[in-house]
């Protein structure tokens, strides 16, 4: 009889993988929902919120596309494992000083970790899984993402509320941990023969995928996009600490924005591969636009939250529509070097947004007066995915 591939996708290293995930991305959600408010609490002006929010990208682009050559050689295991270590430090940092400069060193190491455990996970997914079914692995993966990031604001805004910064940083050190678990039992299952890394072979693989339209225009879109969610996203926090909001105000809105994501992740992916990356792209982004126009009239619950909503409609399904747009004309022999490159837009992105609109913010006495600036950024995207997408696949 014909395997349907149910089996492939449900296999233990598969689920060992899913569990790594899981609660890699629980922390994250919890330490990312937080970050900016703790700054803020601890004294931090716009400027300073902005930073720390964006130290760990600083070192994130910096590693990104070398980590995806690497992955790209054999060296996944060691990265699943030494990604969420390098994390758990960077946030036994954080929930232990008062100062900014070591506040800072810690986000810049959970950079590291972001750098070195993303590329791993996603190659992992893909080699673990059969030809047939990896699209559906890969989207599996990316909502385990979107679930994590759901629970990890709702646990950090009770813990915080209810026992502390540090009694929650110390939980998502904890967390980080947890993840090195099922990584250390994944070694066995997968597949760790090495090649030599060259610097001269990952020159010339770089220059190739640079040469891909798709992948440029995908990453142009993803600076652009970014750039608006990061700034709400750290912005909101310490908005709302002024205001005297308790720390669950704002995980609520995380977890509707995560919460609509799931289906809209999916229906992202089903929308770029049957009429291109055109539709999701463009309405994302039409969607992420209104958001952010409410956002200039109704910063605040509950009205807040229908831009949560809408974020999520945006954001998610913009995901794998430029995931698509950037590897659909790369060889998959340098699919993992090319998704560094992608990914990099998202650094890039965290770093543009909250650093200099921070800056801004603080020129201009209040966080909420730079919101308008916002739709700028996804309407120039906008017009450029108009402009430049095919509106149907190559085949």
């Amino acid at each position: 009889m014909k395997n349907n591939g149910i089996g492939k996708v449900a296999s233990l290293p598969l689920v060992l993988l899913c569990v790594n995930v899981m609660l890699y991305f629980i922390a994250v959600g919890m330490n990312e929902s937080i970050i900016a408010r703790y700054t803020a609490y601890l004294g931090g002006d716009p400027f300073q919120v902005g930073f720390i929010w964006s130290a760990l990208f600083l070192t994130s682009i910096l590693l990104r596309t070398i980590s995806g050559y690497i992955s790209d050689y054999g060296y996944r295991v060691f990265m699943l494992i030494s990604g969420p270590l390098i994390a758990s430090l960077g946030a036994y940092i954080i929930g232990s000083t008062h100062s900014f400069t070591i506040l800072a060193i810690g986000r810049m190491l959970q950079g590291v970790a972001t750098a070195v455990y993303v590329p791993a996970s996603i190659s992992s997914a893909s080699i673990l899984s059969a030809p047939e079914v990896m699209g559906r692995v890969l989207g599996i993966r990316s909502g385990i993402i979107s679930i994590g990031f759901m629970i990890g604001p709702i646990l950090s805004g009770f813990i915080v509320d209810n026992y502390g910064y540090y009694a929650a940083f110390t939980f998502i050190t904890l967390m980080f941990n947890l993840a090195i678990i099922p990584a250390i039992f994944l070694a066995k299952k997968v597949e760790t023969r090495r090649r030599a890394l060259r610097l001269s072979q990952f020159i010339d693989d770089a220059r190739s995928v640079l040469g891909t339209r798709s992948l440029l225009l995908a990453i142009i879109v993803t600076v652009m996009y970014t750039v608006v969610y990061a700034t709400i996203s750290s912005f909101l926090q310490p908005i709302y600490l002024e205001v005297g909001l308790p720390a669950t105000a704002f995980s609520l809105y995380m977890t509707l924005f995560n919460a609509i994501g799931i289906p809209a992740k999916l229906l992202g992916g089903w929308l770029s591969d049957h009429y291109g990356t055109l539709i999701p792209i463009t309405s994302g982004l039409t969607s992420m636009t209104v958001a952010s126009i409410l956002l200039v009239y109704y910063p605040y619950p509950p009205i807040a939250y229908v831009s949560a909503v809408l974020l999520g409609l945006g954001f998610s399904p913009l995901i794998p529509a430029t995931q698509y747009l950037a590897l659909s004309n790369i060889p998959r022999e340098k699919r993992g070097i090319a998704t560094g490159f992608h990914t990099m837009g998202f650094d890039l992105g965290n770093l543009l947004g909250p650093l200099s609109l921070g800056k801004l913010a603080q020129y201009l006495g209040e966080y909420v007066n730079v919101f308008p600036i916002l739709p700028l950024f996804t309407v120039t995207a906008l017009i450029l995915s108009i402009i430049l997408c095919k509106p149907r696949r190559d085949n």
